[in-house]
């Protein structure tokens, strides 16, 4: 039954976010690097059943398409507090973000590039494609998904409950209370369905988030007075470019939807 599954699942992750950092710590030094190599092993098993035909399609009117699903799956901004808690030399938080950046974009990339090119059609969860392939792959296929949500949920969960209890000043368990419990609600009203979910996730209420940091960095550069852990320049032309992206995504997204 996927619903008592779901509420174990949940249960579960929901007891380590209530916790401290420690506990984020010895979660996140056990899934992240179980994802990844569950990842890699899985891409490289689909690699022998690549057809490249499937591999050709290219439509250049569908590009928008996969930009809420990519924006949510490449903003990690909510890990950069936990890398500055947990790095002695602040210094590295830079090269810390670029490189973990990079193991993301390959990792996707491999994962993306096996699984289209294994399926003619796949499925909004893509590790559901699977489900009927060779029974090793599928196995692989089941815990690459139950890792990367569990770390995701995790993570980001433990990240907005930091934020309501240092910044909002709200107490630990009602601050835990709050965040677990809209993807609770989401989850058993099934509100827009998992893959249109993420594409709003990303496009909109990322995207204004990303805005808002645009500001807040010229905002900085201006009246700040601590010395940065590291800089970036206020590039005008780049910022309005990027805004501008970010605002067209923003529309598409609600006018797809709608």
């Amino acid at each position: 039954n996927t619903l008592i599954y779901s509420i174990i699942f949940f249960i579960v992750l929901s007891i380590i976010i209530y916790f401290s950092i420690s506990i984020l710590e010895k979660f996140e030094s056990l899934f992240s690097p179980l994802k990844i190599i569950i990842s890699l092993i899985l891409s490289f098993l689909l690699i022998r059943f690549i057809d490249f035909s499937n591999l050709s399609g290219f439509n250049l009117t569908n590009i928008l398409v996969p930009y809420g699903a990519l924006i949510f799956a490449f903003t990690g901004i909510s890990a950069v507090p936990e890398i500055k808690k947990e790095l002695k030399n602040k210094r590295l938080m830079l090269y810390s973000i670029i490189v973990g950046m990079l193991i993301t974009l390959v990792i996707y990339f491999l994962f993306v590039f096996s699984t289209v090119g294994a399926f003619s059609q796949v499925n909004e969860v893509a590790t559901i494609s699977l489900s009927g392939f060779w029974k090793g792959i599928n196995i692989f296929a089941n815990l690459f998904a139950l890792f990367a949500m569990a770390t995701a949920f995790v993570a980001l969960g433990f990240a907005l409950k930091d934020n309501l209890t240092l910044d909002f000043e709200v107490k630990n368990f009602p601050s835990w209370l709050i965040v677990i419990s809209v993807p609770l609600l989401l989850s058993l009203t099934k509100f827009l369905g998992f893959a249109k979910l993420i594409e709003l996730s990303g496009a909109v209420a990322i995207g204004i988030m990303l805005l808002i940091i645009l500001f807040i960095h010229s905002k900085a550069k201006q009246k700040g007075n601590r010395n940065p852990e590291y800089q970036l320049s206020d590039n005008k032309i780049l910022k309005i470019l990027l805004a501008i992206i970010i605002i067209i995504g923003i529309v598409y997204s609600i006018v797809g939807i709608l």
